[in-house]
């Protein structure tokens, strides 16, 4: 199989070493599994929000759905924490745009293949992230848990209604998974790796 993972710094592995990210362990399991003959691609990129996924999707897609040679293409999607991000009292993604972006992400997806799944979004320890990100511009940033919480619900309501595959995380996590607040650390890195392994039944 050929799986795509596309997401922001947590599908990349930011604050924890790379093969502790979990979509290295994934990549790892199903590597010893099926000797090799199955590929995992990370295309996380730090910062990035479901409007910069929709943008960058198309032309990082095609290239690496080669049924042909791979056998079947599954397309995770591990998005969303950037777009609850509070900039200056501001929305980074409204909610009304951000089920938007989503419903197109599936659109898009759904050209490729039937075998996608989105993973929820992860809690933040928000007196850890409170001033902690800020940009050069020195703009205010921050993440709240109730916003984190709607955010994620939308996910899986759009997934439900498209019968899409949604595997919720946000109970996995206490302040001890969290390396910076923000960023899973090697424990919360394996943790969302064996639920999304229960998950998908790879």
């Amino acid at each position: 199989m050929n799986i795509l993972v596309f997401g922001d710094s947590i599908v990349y592995g930011e604050c924890t070493p790379a093969t502790d990210c979990w979509v290295n362990r994934l990549r790892m399991y199903l590597d010893k599994k099926y000797d090799y003959k199955s590929y995992v691609h990370s295309l996380g990129i730090s910062g990035h929000v479901s409007e910069e996924i929709l943008t960058r999707f198309d032309s990082e897609c095609k290239p690496r759905h080669r049924p042909e040679r791979d056998g079947k293409t599954v397309i995770i999607f591990g998005i969303g924490i950037n777009d609850t991000q509070d900039l200056d009292g501001q929305d980074r993604t409204s909610i009304e745009d951000f089920k938007k972006n989503i419903g197109a992400l599936i659109t898009k997806a759904k050209k490729f293949t039937d075998e996608i799944t989105f993973v929820g979004l992860t809690p933040v320890d928000e007196p850890k992230v409170k001033n902690r990100f800020s940009s050069s511009t020195k703009q205010y940033k921050s993440y709240f848990n109730e916003k984190i919480i709607k955010y994620d619900n939308a996910i899986g309501q759009i997934c439900r209604g498209q019968q899409v595959q949604y595997i919720y995380i946000f109970d996995l996590f206490t302040s001890k998974d969290l390396a910076d607040g923000l960023h899973p650390n090697s424990e919360g890195h394996e943790k969302i790796f064996k639920r999304v392994l229960e998950e998908l039944k790879l």
